[in-house]
């Protein structure tokens, strides 16, 4: 018999970059396993975003696996756009994507794969990065090599984010709103509830998005991240405390740093990429954090929002000041 699996696929001014999802999920593979409804949520979008959506939909053949439809929603928020597909969701398991991303072609059902073992309450592929040829050999590019090859050694991929995160449906009632750390919330949440065995990566599974292509984007992405995951701890301080538990679980498989260099050292040789570049990397994520800790409220809003103009200017009314 084959299982019913709601797909959401919120999306914010993604007009550049639908059609390429779209297009890459209608590349999973067919299986006789699973039917993946795929609702595509564009969110207060000011650009074309659900125009475009609906036309590549309308221009591919059809699908035995997977079936599209759109929705737009009028308010600018993502876990809203989630909510309101949770309430039309029927299946047992439900994945949520982002927009502006492609997947291996049997993603979808690798990880989907991840629930035939009824202890398992969440589940994702490994993220990866697809690095700009422009950057390819300036030192940004080095760096986001040297952090996907670092990341590959260091052991099996220990958790889902928010790239594609597919779920028990009944583990929650809603998505948390009022955050931009969606997958650290819902993660902890489950982990919380159900422990961290419950969570697993399909490691045969990816989803790829585009690296920056500039040190500033670089930092604010990372800062964004975070000040979401600052913010979310003080909404919900015990959640810090299940995050620190599943630092452990983890690091009890993952290999020790002497072991991942002398894993990932020819493969920099032989890319001529200096050693030098792991301790580096370690500064450069170093400083993201710092920054995210000494600017939070100033650079970047409660729901993720990056304002830097906004922090050059004196607030005048309550709502500038909590936004």
């Amino acid at each position: 018999m084959v299982k019913e699996i709601d797909v959401f696929a919120p999306a914010y001014n993604e007009a550049a970059h639908i059609g390429t999802t779209i297009g890459s999920i209608h590349d999973q593979d067919p299986n006789d396993k699973y039917h993946f409804n795929v609702l595509v949520l564009p969110n207060g979008c000011t650009d074309d975003t659900a125009s475009v959506a609906s036309e590549a939909i309308a221009n591919l053949p059809s699908h035995p696996s997977i079936s599209f439809d759109v929705i737009k929603r009028p308010e600018a928020s993502k876990t809203r756009a989630i909510n309101f597909a949770l309430g039309r969701c029927a299946s047992d398991v439900a994945m949520y994507i982002d927009t502006d991303v492609t997947f291996s072609e049997r993603c979808f059902e690798q990880v989907a794969d991840e629930f035939a073992d009824c202890t398992v309450q969440a589940a994702g592929p490994v993220p990866r990065n697809k690095i700009p040829p422009e950057i390819v050999g300036t030192y940004l590019g080095q760096i986001l090599r040297v952090r996907q090859l670092y990341s590959d050694a260091a052991g099996p991929w220990p958790k889902p984010t928010g790239r594609l995160i597919a779920f028990r449906t009944a583990a929650i009632d809603a998505l948390f709103e009022d955050t931009a750390a969606d997958d650290t919330w819902l993660i902890n949440t489950i982990a919380q509830n159900h422990g961290w065995e419950s969570i697993r990566v399909a490691q045969d599974a990816s989803v790829y998005a585009t690296a920056q292509r500039n040190w500033l984007d670089y930092i604010q992405q990372k800062s964004r991240y975070a000040r979401g995951n600052e913010h979310l701890y003080e909404v919900f301080p015990e959640l810090k405390r299940v995050l620190e538990e599943g630092r452990s679980f983890v690091n009890r498989h993952m290999r020790s740093r002497a072991e991942i260099e002398e894993v990932i050292a020819p493969i920099m040789e032989k890319e001529r990429l200096p050693m030098r570049l792991i301790d580096e990397l370690a500064v450069i994520g170093k400083i993201c954090l710092d920054n995210a800790e000494l600017m939070p409220h100033e650079l970047v809003s409660a729901r993720g929002k990056w304002k830097p103009v906004a922090s050059t200017k004196v607030p005048t009314t309550q709502e500038e000041v909590s936004s």
